[in-house]
């Protein structure tokens, strides 16, 4: 029997509905903003999902650790992008509680004896 496929791992649909979210609020950036923030944002939010697809694919269990770590990288990387939003009066508060499933992906990758992040 083989094991569960990528799309069906728990963080990784957590990782497609954050992805969305970022892609859509990416859109409400000024224009002047479109080649630096909105760019980076959207390559962050690409790779919390490619990391996990690639990781589950990988031939050992080191290899899968790497990806995901990889993939936890970009969601903090994602958490400052969205501070510097806040900072820059980009969006209202409202609109950043993309925080929130960024931590949800966060929670999600966690084995039941990993700490969780503070």
């Amino acid at each position: 029997m083989m094991g569960k496929g990528f799309e069906d791992l728990e963080v990784y649909q957590e990782a497609r509905r954050f992805r969305k979210r970022i892609f859509k609020l990416v859109r409400l950036l000024p224009a002047e903003e479109k080649f630096v923030l909105s760019s980076q944002m959207r390559k962050a939010a690409l790779s919390i999902a490619n990391c996990i697809a690639e990781g589950h694919g990988s031939q050992t269990y080191r290899h899968n650790i790497s990806y995901l770590y990889r993939a936890r990288g970009s969601v903090f990387e994602l958490q400052d992008d969205l501070n510097t939003c806040e900072d820059e009066l980009y969006f209202e508060k409202a609109h950043l509680d993309g925080r929130l499933a960024a931590e949800n992906i966060t929670r999600a990758g966690q084995r039941p004896t990993d700490k969780p992040t503070s």
